[in-house]
């Protein structure tokens, strides 16, 4: 109720604006569709800057997933919104390669280079140099919210990812690089093998690959500050 009131009064602020031709930005970490009757008042319609490379990884956690997958390059796309979501003609992207980043570096370096390309894109798109083009809609695919199930690792399968299970440790690196903003990767040790206190719950807070192996680097066991494996 409070974020429909928000937008109706959102509305009629800028309902005036609009109407003098002026030209709406929106950058949207925001859980809801934007109403058509809102994406209709300015001129040249709402942008929004997505951080994938549409139509793949639409929805809340694009850069969460794009980790996860594995994938080498992702980006941010400059669409037109319309009523759907993440589904609006594209006026330009931008590639950037993920190196082994994490969330919040990958996050930082799409924002800045989303900015950018927006700064040297808009004027083009109000001029009509830039003409929108529809997104590949077959190809699209659509990322979800991640719960602290999602971020759960088998103990069997980080002591493997340890002792030299090179699919496995790739796998919870990943994990790890995507989820510690949150919810964050967490395992409960059954036995004492890893050095890991048994039947607590422990964070897995930072973790390197070396030669196929994972290497434990900064944990929190549950109820203790973050310290060093």
């Amino acid at each position: 109720a409070k974020t429909s009131w928000a937008i109706t009064r959102l509305g009629q602020h800028l309902q005036p604006w609009f109407s003098r031709g002026h030209f709406g930005v929106a950058q949207l970490a925001y859980g809801k569709i934007i109403p058509d009757n809102l994406l209709r008042l300015p001129k040249h319609g709402m942008v929004n800057i997505h951080p994938s490379l549409l139509p793949k990884y639409r929805g809340a956690t694009p850069i969460q997933s794009v980790i996860l997958e594995g994938d080498s390059v992702t980006g941010v796309t400059i669409i037109v919104l319309d009523k759907e979501l993440d589904h609006g003609p594209i006026i330009a992207q931008r590639t950037v390669t993920i190196d082994g980043r994490g969330y919040e570096e990958l996050e930082q370096l799409l924002a800045e280079e989303g900015a950018e390309l927006l700064v040297t894109t808009l004027p083009r798109y109000l001029s009509g140099d830039i003409q929108p083009k529809p997104q590949e809609h077959a190809d699209a695919t659509m990322t979800k919210k991640f719960t602290a199930e999602d971020a759960y690792v088998p103990y069997d399968d980080l002591r493997a990812a340890v002792t030299g299970d090179a699919a496995a440790a790739s796998r919870i690196d990943r994990m790890v690089r995507a989820f510690t903003h949150e919810p964050g990767v967490w395992t409960e040790p059954a036995d004492t093998t890893l050095n890991l206190p048994v039947g607590k719950r422990v964070k897995i807070l930072e973790t390197r690959l070396e030669e196929g192996l994972l290497h434990l680097v900064r944990i929190q066991v549950a109820g203790k500050k973050p310290q060093l494996y």
